[in-house]
């Protein structure tokens, strides 16, 4: 039997570089590791999720559901995309790097005023019991949040929301990191420094945890 896959999650405010960093990592975990690797995102990945991010964010758009019922869209794509993709891969001994995972519902849906308790209770239905091996959280700013937005959101209407909305987001984060949210391995990287840095850190973070035979 194949040694299980390692789920690596990367989190963070938009405009934090996420995105970039992933296929970075996905090339690291590959080029330096020989491990095979499969790169998802979050809400999507498959079919149907996809079909529910384009509701999610569609009605979000509208104004027509509040964060209750977003957090009930994001984990029931979560749930599928759980059982569908991530958990097969890692147990055929397949790594999965996936751009956001459960902790953004916490932080973008807490920042519409969603209740904690009941965010933590829902996302952990979502998860399915598949929990990242690592958080690589890219921790930024408001200010750099605000300054690094492009007028090219991929329709993603979050991305539209103003600097108060930002500000929480970021706090959420910023929390959920000194707490360990989910009993998760949460490692910080400073992402208002150049993406060649932060990568570098990256390197070091995973080098570390592959090597100390993180399970």
């Amino acid at each position: 039997m194949s040694e299980r896959g390692k789920y690596w999650l990367i989190e963070g405010p938009g405009g934090s570089g996420k995105s970039t960093l992933l296929h970075k990592l996905a090339r690291f975990l590959g080029d330096e590791f020989g491990r095979r690797v499969e790169v998802v995102r979050e809400p999507g990945g498959e079919q149907g999720p996809e079909q529910i991010r384009d509701f999610i964010f569609v009605a979000k758009a509208a104004g027509v559901i509040d964060a209750g019922q977003q957090a009930a869209l994001f984990n029931a794509a979560r749930y599928i995309l759980m059982g569908t993709k991530v958990e097969p891969l890692l147990i055929t001994g397949v790594d999965v790097a996936s751009d956001r995972g459960a902790p953004s519902t916490v932080a973008f849906q807490g920042a519409e005023g969603g209740d904690a308790e009941k965010l933590d209770r829902i996302c952990e239905f979502g998860m399915r019991g598949v929990k990242p091996d690592v958080v690589l959280f890219l921790d930024v700013s408001a200010e750099t949040v605000m300054s690094r937005r492009s007028f090219n959101h991929n329709g993603d209407p979050y991305d539209r929301l103003g600097r108060r909305f930002v500000e929480r987001v970021v706090a959420n984060y910023r929390e959920l990191w000194k707490v360990g949210w989910g009993g998760l391995n949460w490692q910080r990287i400073d992402a208002e420094c150049s993406m060649g840095e932060v990568e570098e850190v990256m390197k070091t973070i995973v080098s570390s945890l592959l090597g100390s035979g993180v399970k």
